[in-house]
């Protein structure tokens, strides 16, 4: 599995235990009654601090991905030549962490359907409230489109790298 692909699962894994949280915080606070259908100042500010949270597990999550990368490289490249010095160690993993071309293309691909994942439950959520229905229900489809577009933009990255094209 290549550097990419554990940096994207690494993303994946954060994101799905943030929104995993949130839907279990959501769903006792709702079903104890403290946020009610009508609370959107709570319900805001409840979301908000799950963003900020994710924001910051998300970062020292790659920081520790990061870390423990290089000492795992670190670690295989001296078993494999005893005599590899640090500076050579040092290039072999900043040559597994560069991005080239290919890099950036599979990202601008998988970044188009994100953003029209988004712009669809955006517009899912315009929807509901013409509808008739609370602005709480369309607070959770915008919601659920950042979610969706997100894992659905990593999963189709992956996939591009396992078949290794753009």
């Amino acid at each position: 599995m290549s550097y990419k692909e554990k940096q994207i699962i690494m993303s994946i894994l954060i994101g799905l235990g943030i929104v995993g949280s949130y839907i279990i915080f959501a769903l006792k606070q709702y079903h104890a009654g403290v946020f009610g259908p009508e609370d959107y100042r709570l319900w805001a500010v409840a979301i908000l601090k799950f963003i900020g949270a994710g924001v910051m597990l998300e970062i020292i999550g790659q920081i520790v991905f990061h870390i423990f990368l290089a000492i795992g490289i670190a670690v295989r490249e001296k078993i494999r030549n005893q005599d590899m010095d640090d500076r050579d160690i040092e290039k072999n993993i900043k040559a597994q962490m560069v991005e080239d071309e290919r890099d950036k293309l599979i990202s601008m691909k998988s970044e188009m359907i994100v953003q029209v994942i988004m712009v669809l439950g955006f517009i899912a959520g315009l929807v509901t409230l013409a509808a008739g229905y609370t602005p709480l229900l369309m607070i959770h489809f915008v919601l659920g489109a950042f979610v969706l577009g997100n894992t659905a933009g990593s999963i189709i990255r992956i996939v591009k790298y396992r078949m290794g094209s753009d």
